[in-house]
């Protein structure tokens, strides 16, 4: 069961209205919360996507809000309206996949179907742990940037309790072991979550700072801003909505970002000075994985695509299944299977799963069947154990069962039913432009082992190969857009205003031989005595505007 771009399901819209209904606050106006500056370098990408789109040349972009119930209140229906409107130039797809009640244990599975085949540029996800070294918030974080160049928005819990608002910030005084009622969140806000967001280049906006400077200001409790011990009102939704809106919203760099050719995403043109055909084929040696084919002009010819020899639909995320259905009863559209993986190629065809025997002592045991609309009756198994269907199209690990929350305790007879879907293009034929003002791509291939590949195309007959413009590749691995230095570049400095604040950034890997300079009074030129923060691929520093200086630069060799 598939969710398309802008779907809102009635179980949705319950959802979010049962959690989002009105409390006290009123009709009380907040006011735009600070960004902070540095983060700001972390959605450059999508930034460019929805700024730089104009209604001559329209750039698409593909949103999504990912975690648990608290990422499918208002605040987060009310942003996927109000961006489409807000960058009205740009082809903005916003899609909401969060699943109330999963933490990251199941997210980290349901992802599989619900993030990576959707190829978002830019994700929005919170969700409540487990925050332990090998806990799978933090896997699931890692497998998002190693598969994926999506910008991505961690956002942080907010306060739930009054003594919360005292907690200490500083991560030298943190101490979750001596003190863990009283200072784990603050573990989990100060320390864990920034120095992730560090390592992986992602946007931590640190709204619980901001969340809980607002309570105090306005002389609030923490209770204010919830509909119970967790949820928003309309208040708290109003709140975090306002504290996302700056990051959704970005200032660009300037010099800005091109977000089809950085060190994440890379167009290679097919032209005379560029990709050619030869004898019928087009070959790109490569590094990423994935690679969108930008149609040119023309709807003749047609080409085989191969992938380091073979075609993409051999490969693991040329098939796959879709999110599954939910058990009898479920009212939240939560899916009863959390991944359902396969050990060949898929074909595009219909799932059944039947419920043939329960254990009435214990809801987690039960036996079943399975059967494909094409393959046919595919095997039975039961939950304790692994099941792979005599096909091979089947598999479902034994944590990979939702039992946590199975709603209803009589399942027997139940049915669960999914879709697979063809995913990679073995053999491309023209498709006719969508708009004369957006580009047309085709994801040929993707969720490949990030790292160097060959992909070719093999015209079917060599004289008249299809019109191709470009080839572009994604390459997860790579450093923060604005990190990249091609050879024989000049040194770049890209600021970037942001309130009092300028930022400015250059390629972490100019190091020592580019210091940053400052002009003060008297325009004298002097060394910058500020330690730059590091993300990954970028140095960065963000100063305020305080009438010390007027303008930085790049001191190059």
């Amino acid at each position: 069961m598939g969710f398309g771009w802008h779907a809102i399901g009635l179980a949705w819209i319950l959802a979010a209205f049962l959690w989002t209904f009105p409390g006290q606050a009123g009709e009380m106006v907040i006011p735009a919360q600070p960004a902070d500056p540095v983060q700001l370098l972390t959605v450059q990408r999508s930034a460019a996507l929805f700024r730089a789109s104009t209604r001559e040349r329209r750039h698409s972009a593909r949103v999504i809000i990912y975690g648990q119930s608290t990422s499918q209140q208002w605040w987060a229906w009310e942003l996927l309206r109000e961006l489409p409107a807000a960058f009205p130039a740009a082809d903005l797809k916003v899609k909401m996949q969060a699943i109330s009640a999963f933490n990251a244990d199941y997210l980290i599975q349901t992802a599989e179907a619900d993030i990576y085949p959707l190829l978002p540029d830019l994700i929005i996800f919170q969700c409540y742990g487990p925050y332990g070294v090998d806990g799978a918030w933090r896997r699931f974080l890692r497998e998002l940037r190693r598969r994926t160049t999506a910008d991505i928005i961690l956002l942080g819990n907010h306060p739930l309790q009054d003594g919360e608002l005292v907690e200490p910030t500083d991560p030298a005084r943190i101490d979750p072991v001596a003190f863990p009622a009283t200072h784990g969140e603050a573990w989990v806000n100060y320390v864990v979550a920034p120095a992730i967001a560090r390592e992986l280049g992602l946007c931590n906006p640190d709204n619980r700072s901001l969340w809980k400077r607002y309570i105090l200001a306005n002389g609030l409790r923490t209770s204010s801003l919830l509909n119970d011990v967790v949820h928003f009102n309309e208040h708290g939704s109003d709140l975090l909505k306002a504290i996302l809106k700056p990051y959704l919203r970005a200032e660009c760099l300037s010099p800005g970002i091109d977000p089809f050719n950085n060190s994440r995403v890379w167009t290679h043109p097919v032209w005379r000075g560029g990709l050619q055909w030869s004898d019928g084929r087009l070959r790109l040696p490569f590094v990423g994985n994935r690679v969108d084919l930008v149609a040119g002009p023309g709807l003749m010819g047609s080409c085989r695509v191969l992938v380091d020899g073979k075609p993409p639909t051999e490969w693991p995320g040329g098939t796959g299944h879709l999110r599954s259905g939910g058990w009898k009863g479920e009212f939240y559209s939560r899916p009863a299977i959390l991944k359902v993986g396969a050990t060949v190629p898929l074909v595009a065809e219909k799932w059944t799963l039947t419920v043939t025997e329960m254990n009435p002592a214990d809801r987690s045991r039960f036996a079943f069947t399975v059967e494909g609309s094409v393959t046919g009756p595919d095997g039975a198994g039961v939950s304790t154990e692994r099941f792979v269907s005599p096909s091979g199209r089947v598999i479902i690990e034994t944590n990979s069962w939702n039992i946590r929350i199975m709603p209803a305790p009589f399942q027997q007879g139940a049915q669960v039913v999914w879709n697979s879907e063809i995913r990679g293009v073995d053999l491309y034929r023209p498709v006719p432009p969508r708009d004369p003002r957006l580009e047309t791509t085709v994801n040929l291939v993707h969720d490949l082992p990030d790292g160097p590949h060959v992909v070719e195309l093999i015209a079917e007959d060599p004289l008249q190969p299809p019109p191709v413009a470009a080839l572009r590749v994604y390459h997860p691995g790579g450093g923060l857009p604005g990190s990249e230095l091609p050879p024989g570049s000049e040194p770049v400095l890209r600021c970037l205003r942001s309130g009092s604040h300028l930022v400015s950034a250059w390629p972490a890997s100019w190091g020592e031989l580019a210091p940053l300079l400052r002009r003060g009074p008297g325009n004298a030129w002097g060394p910058l005595a500020v330690e730059p923060v590091e993300l990954p691929g970028l140095r960065a520093v963000s100063l305020p505007m305080d009438g010390d200086f007027e303008l930085l630069r790049l001191d190059g060799p």
